[in-house]
Formats: C-alpha cells, sequence, structure tokens
C-alpha cells in the first residue's frame, strides 16, 4: 500500500512529538507499506528524507491552502503502482497488523467475497500524548507501545474516520467533490459515496481488527471543527451527502479474534437491509459449540438476514417483523436449499433497531406465522421485534423451555419444541 498524509510545520513541542512519532511509525512498516508525506516544507522534507519516505511538496489546496483529499490521491494514484492506496491523518499510528489485515483483504478480494474495488475505514482510539516519551523505532516494539497504549485509550466516535485506505477504481474521482481534509464532512462524504455504491464498492469496517492509535495534544480530540476561514468548505460542497458515512454504515464488517483469526461479515445486504445475523467470531464460536449437529433452528429476525448459521442448522426456518425486506431477503438466500424465509408483520427499518413495537395485533401475527408450518425446532435464535415478549411466549409453549439471551442451551442439546 502507498500510504499519504500531511505534515505543516511544528509549532509546539507536542506537535514536534507528534510528527516525529508518525515518521518513526511509517518508517518501520516500510517496504510493505510506502509512506508519502505531502508537505511545503524544506526542513520536514529534509527530515522524512532520513527516515527514508518519500515527500511530495506540491501541495494541492483550496485557497486557504487547506489540502485537497482528491488531489492528493490522484497524484499518488498516478506516481505509484500498489494494490491499496491510503491516506491517514499525521496523527494516527498503526501496529504492524496493518500489514496483515491488507494480505487479508486481498485474499477476500481474490476469493470474491469482496469486490475488487474496496474501501476500508474504522474508528480511532484517542490516547493522551506523553511528552516525555517517544515511540520506538522497533517495529516489535512499536507494536507492543501501540496496542498497550489503546488498552489504556478510548474508543472515538463513528463518525469520525482518520483513515482510509482503498483500492484503485473504487473512487471515481472525476465525480468526486474537491473536499479538503482536516475539516468537517469530508470523511463521512468519502465514506458515504463507498455505501452509496454498494452494487461496486464493498465499503468495510475495520475496527475491530485494526488499532488506529489517535495522538492526543491540547487540541483535543475533535481539533477539526474550530473556526477557521474555510470551516464551512465541504459542508457548503457536499449538502447531506455525508449522511450516511458513519462507520456502521459499511455493508461489511471484518474483525479479528485474539487468536489472529479474521472474520468478514456481511453487515447490510445487497438491497440495503441491516442483517440481524452480524455475529462476532466469538458469538460464531458459541453457535458452533451449542448447535446440536442437524438441528431444526427457527430465527426470529428483525429486518434481514445473510444466512449466517445456516451452515450450523440441519435446516434454518427465519421469521422477518419486516415485510419491505423479507422478498429481497428470500431472493438473496434462495441458493440456500436448508433456508426458508417467512413474513411476520412489521413496518419498514433499514437500521438496526430493537425498539418494541409490540402492539398486541402486531405481535400476534408474528407469533402465529409459525401456525402454518407442520414442524417442531429444536433451537430458537431469538434476535428479532419483541424479544422478551416472544421468549416468553415460545417458552411457555415448549416442551422444553426456550433459550433467552445469556443462557446456555440444555445438556446435551435436548430439544426445546415449538409445537406447529
Amino acid at each position: 500500500m502507498v500510504l499519504a498524509t500531511t505534515f505543516a510545520e511544528a509549532t509546539t513541542p507536542s506537535k514536534h512529538i507528534i510528527q516525529e512519532n508518525t515518521l518513526r511509525n511509517l518508517a518501520a512498516l516500510q517496504p510493505s507499506i510506502r509512506a508519502v508525506i505531502f508537505s511545503d516544507s524544506p526542513r520536514i522534507a529534509d527530515h522524512c528524507k532520513k527516515h527514508g519516505i518519500d515527500v511530495i511538496t506540491e501541495v494541492p489546496t483550496n485557497p486557504y491552502h487547506t489540502p485537497l483529499f482528491k488531489g492528493m490521491m490522484q497524484r499518488i494514484e498516478s506516481k505509484y503502482r500498489a494494490p491499496f492506496y491510503g491516506f491517514a491523518n499525521g496523527d494516527i499510528l498503526f501496529p504492524p497488523s496493518l500489514v496483515s489485515l491488507l494480505e487479508e483483504v486481498r485474499r477476500r478480494i481474490a476469493d470474491h467475497s469482496l469486490y475488487d474495488e474496496v474501501l476500508l475505514v474504522g474508528r480511532r482510539t484517542n490516547y493522551p500524548l506523553d511528552l516525555d516519551v517517544l515511540l520506538p523505532i522497533a517495529a516489535a516494539e512499536q507494536g507492543a507501545f501501540v496496542l498497550a497504549a489503546a488498552r489504556r485509550g478510548q474508543m472515538f466516535q463513528a463518525d469520525a474516520e482518520d483513515y482510509f485506505f482503498f483500492t484503485r477504481g473504487a473512487f471515481r474521482w472525476a465525480e468526486v467533490k474537491d473536499v479538503v481534509i482536516g475539516r468537517p464532512g469530508y470523511d463521512n462524504y468519502l465514506v458515504a459515496r463507498a455505501v452509496a455504491e454498494r452494487g461496486r464498492v464493498s465499503s468495510v469496517d475495520v475496527t475491530n481488527a485494526l488499532v488506529a492509535l489517535h495522538q492526543t495534544d491540547d487540541d483535543g480530540v475533535k481539533a477539526g471543527h474550530r473556526a477557521r476561514d474555510d470551516h464551512d468548505w465541504n459542508l457548503e460542497r457536499i449538502g447531506d451527502e455525508w449522511r450516511d458515512g458513519q462507520t456502521w454504515n459499511c455493508v461489511f464488517r471484518l474483525d479479528e479474534d485474539a487468536a489472529g483469526v479474521y472474520g468478514l461479515q456481511r453487515r447490510y445486504s445487497r438491497r440495503g437491509w441491516y442483517n440481524d445475523d452480524t455475529y462476532d467470531p466469538a458469538e460464531m464460536a458459541f453457535f458452533a459449540a451449542n448447535i446440536p449437529r442437524g438441528a431444526r433452528c427457527l430465527q426470529y429476525a428483525s429486518t434481514s438476514v445473510s444466512g449466517a448459521l445456516a451452515s450450523l442448522c440441519g435446516t434454518l426456518t427465519v421469521v422477518l417483523w419486516n415485510r419491505e425486506s423479507y422478498r429481497d431477503v428470500q431472493e438473496e438466500l434462495s441458493a440456500l436449499d436448508n433456508v426458508r424465509v417467512l413474513y411476520g408483520h412489521g413496518v419498514p427499518q433499514k437500521t438496526r433497531d430493537h425498539t418494541l413495537r409490540c402492539a398486541r395485533k402486531g405481535f400476534k401475527k408474528y407469533l402465529d406465522v409459525l401456525v402454518q408450518l407442520d414442524t417442531q425446532f429444536d433451537v430458537l435464535i431469538n434476535d428479532g421485534r419483541c424479544r422478551p415478549q416472544l421468549a416468553y411466549a415460545i417458552s411457555c409453549h415448549s416442551a422444553h423451555g426456550a433459550l433467552t439471551a445469556g443462557a446456555t442451551l440444555p445438556e446435551g442439546g435436548r430439544r426445546a419444541d415449538v409445537p406447529a
């Protein structure tokens, strides 16, 4: 990957420390990650070269001398050939595992789990800068430092994205507006563009697979929102095109567990419905350990499912609350012979929202959809609407009770039958 950032002249001791730490970090990631610094400062250029880092001195900017994202990315795409390109704010540190993350994404592209056009983003972890401690030079020591600092830091909000890694073609530059870095809205706008092109671009939230450590100094955690002459530059150009640009809007989520095993979940369907079965590796391990082989599974869901549990169940019957989404889900899961999708009763909802709308009439329809079935079930996965009420209703009518949140399956996987 070619990873770019920007440096301006440091005016405080903390800025000097931040820049030195970032340069050490970028140098340690080479040669797998080729770092490029955009800066018109001769002093910074000389210092970067001492670390073996490329410098581009002609920085595309707006009239207020704030760097333009599109101009910088077009420059590195034309100058370098690489499987990935990227931008990160100049105060972000990454562990060496960034390299293995990119290798995993390349594998996912190769096996067609992801499109060739990919955008990776994630949340950052804020860590108070220690002016007395410099980042170690060795890559292994850096990794330990970054991870230890992250454990003491605080994960920041989902609408503050400080890095973007993407493949060539993920952004159609002719259609991307001239937004500038470091001002409100540009990060959300870029993510929202990729999310809107879900039929061509795979947007992936890698928050749970990559630590991005933000060196926080006296500028605080929202430096980009301070009053400046071009504070509204981006918002004047993008209008409300930033609204679907938070990390949780990404279609996919890539996690890494404690053993270093990656797991890719499709968070949204191809039609934009939220998948209620976006389970992380630990949750899938729990299901695998506790769902009996060949079990007849009943899954109550709210809006959509990807069929994540189909491989663990002998048969999987899904009851969806949302009348607008169930036909789309039927179509998407039609290739899975052991899955059937039924409609419960509900209103359109494209985001994960378990607000209880359990009027008696609607809930009865949600539950009574089973009456048409001549089936008994071994396992209930209760991840839809009206969960407390549904759990109680089914447990009252089952031979052995039903699973509720926090409970484990009976010893030996005894049947929790739901009579037709």
